[in-house]
């Protein structure tokens, strides 16, 4: 008797059979052997299931019903797991369903956990006229407004970004306007006065002053220096937009207009700022959101392989993220991707981005053993990044400084490498560091004959507020008195958790500035790379790869669901 295999699709297949005997059995024959189906396996998957047959109707107080008949417990609707053959139970389900059945904690917490909101539109904070609707207008950080009170001139919001939004480029490929928070580089001029959105109607004088005024404070709201060109364009209002006439820049002062010149105003920006924290998510006072005391900035990335965070890089570019070599060393390049906008780790924001890495460039004279030098490394992305308040550039430091009489942050989720502590985001702290020749008078870096070479610096001592945030990559950054944030080093050697006699070790930016000029320059010339990933099979978002079986099954492997994303019927 052979005894084969069977797969999970064939087995929800039998498991529909419609009369299921407590000690039946299939016995197919073939070829000389049989192939026995012990119909209890089909019981065994109902039971695990909890979905079953009645001959009257599902008790409806405990009870749902799949839409095969079978019914099943009304709390395991939209848990991750299918209970019906069918996958009914899992049919048109929220991200707050799936969150109050795994994590409830997270539900009207202030954080948008998901990326369709759900789980902020029906809480306590938010008033019953405004609960359940969808243009109900989140506060980052907390709170909830009507439309109306949305860049009306008074700032609702706790960290102001009612207020922030007014202005925006819409690409010529549209955009959807519920996202505002996106930075662009070119488009037509929107603005949006007391909730509603309209275009700017360009005056009928050739006022080229006021233009030119315009068009820079839209630049800037957009966090670009300056302005490429602006140009009138004709009035394409087949989708009856309101036009509206700009008296000031203040919202409050916008009034609809039947618009007589019949024209708009393009503008093209230029020379992105770095370096800039529009919510001023590093400060202690705003902190990262209102339910926990940690800070944060928005030039962190999160880079993973396989589904998990492994180390720490930082924005530096639209498709580049500087990190260290021994960073991407040991990690397969083919389910590597790279996070952004990420508010926490085990959650799906409508902030996340995602993105596979095209090639990741170390440095040619990178050399981990039997001392870690040159260790910085580039990761070219395989699309832009797209700017927001949460995903920013950072700039490079000035120079050659002497690092030890800067005022130094780090930012990591080193956290994850200590069991006892759960990282949910990136925290930011203070290091007070040193620089070469002070690292290496160190007693025990002498003592204990630890290298230090000239393009490094290193930490010898720890802020009361570190807590082991800083892993393989984690920048080392530093803020101008502009409140300008520039990164000046990159963490090599992470010792300072685990023996805290050693120092952490950092590879000292100001080296390799040029090096990092010739590299995005060179490699943004060259034809882009064909990138396979979980060839054959499905990718998820944090990189890891799942058989195509498994997408569309009723259970949820991917983190984030993304998997079970599927047209029902």
């Amino acid at each position: 008797m052979v005894y084969r295999i069977v797969s999970v699709t064939k087995m929800k297949k039998i498991a529909n059979a419609e009369k299921i005997s407590s000690n039946a059995t299939m016995v197919h024959a073939s070829r000389g052997h049989c192939t026995v189906i012990v119909y209890m396996i089909v019981w065994i998957f109902r039971t695990r299931q909890t979905a079953y047959k009645h001959i009257s109707a599902c008790n409806e107080k405990y009870q749902e019903t799949c839409h095969d008949g079978w019914c099943y417990d009304k709390n395991h609707r939209c848990d991750g797991k299918a209970q019906c053959a069918d996958l009914s139970d899992e049919y048109n389900c929220t991200c707050a369903e799936y969150l109050r059945k795994s994590n409830p904690e997270k539900l009207c917490d202030y954080v948008q956990d998901c990326a369709d909101r759900t789980d902020e539109l029906n809480c306590s904070y938010i008033p019953n006229n405004l609960k359940n609707k969808y243009d109900t207008f989140l506060c980052y950080g907390g709170a909830a407004l009507d439309r109306s009170k949305i860049c009306d001139g008074n700032t609702d919001c706790p960290m102001g970004d009612d207020e922030y939004h007014c202005y925006f480029l819409m690409p010529k490929e549209g955009y959807d306007l519920n996202k505002p928070w996106v930075f662009q580089d070119a488009g037509v001029i929107f603005v949006q006065s007391k909730g509603s959105w309209g275009i700017v109607c360009a005056p009928s004088n050739e006022n080229n002053n006021s233009l030119n005024a315009l068009a820079e404070h839209v630049c800037k709201r957009n966090l670009f220096h300056s302005v490429d060109y602006i140009s009138r364009v004709p009035l394409d209002n087949t989708q009856q937009i309101p036009t509206y006439q700009l008296n000031s820049f203040n919202p409050k002062d916008f009034v609809q207009t039947d618009c007589p010149s019949k024209q708009t105003i393009a503008v093209m920006c230029k020379s992105e700022i770095c370096g800039q924290d529009p919510y001023k998510l590093s400060s202690p006072s705003v902190s990262l959101l209102q339910s926990t005391a940690m800070r944060t900035l928005p030039f962190f990335a999160s880079i993973y392989t396989d589904g998990k965070h492994r180390c720490s890089g930082i924005i530096y570019q639209r498709r580049w993220i500087l990190t260290s070599a021994s960073c991407v060393e040991k990690n397969d390049l083919f389910t590597m991707r790279v996070r952004v906008g990420q508010q926490r780790n085990s959650s799906l924001s409508p902030f996340d981005q995602f993105f596979y890495v095209a090639q990741a460039i170390k440095h040619s004279m990178y050399k981990p053993i039997p001392n870690v030098e040159h260790d910085i490394a580039l990761l070219q992305l395989d699309k832009n990044i797209q700017y927001t308040p949460f995903v920013q550039p950072i700039c490079l430091g000035n120079g050659k400084v002497d690092v030890s009489k800067l005022d130094t942050h780090t930012i990591g989720m080193g956290r994850l490498r200590r069991k006892a502590i759960k990282a949910e985001h990136a925290d930011l702290t203070r290091l007070s560091v040193k620089n070469a020749d002070i690292c290496k008078s160190n007693l025990i870096v002498r003592l204990e004959r630890v290298k230090i070479a000239e393009n490094q610096f290193c930490t010898l001592e720890r802020d009361k507020s570190y807590l082991c945030q800083g892993e393989t990559g984690s920048p080392i950054l530093t803020q101008y008195s502009n409140g300008t944030w520039a990164v000046v080093g990159l963490t090599t050697d992470v010792n300072y958790c685990f023996k805290k006699k050693f120092p952490t070790i950092f590879t000292d930016l100001s080296h390799y500035s040029e090096w990092i000029q010739y590299i995005t320059d060179y490699a943004s010339k060259q034809k882009e790379r064909k990138i396979v990933h979980c060839e054959g099979s499905f990718s998820c978002l944090l990189g890891n790869c799942i058989e195509s079986a498994s997408v569309c099954d009723g259970i949820r492997d991917c983190a984030f669901g993304e998997d079970e994303i599927c047209s029902y019927p």
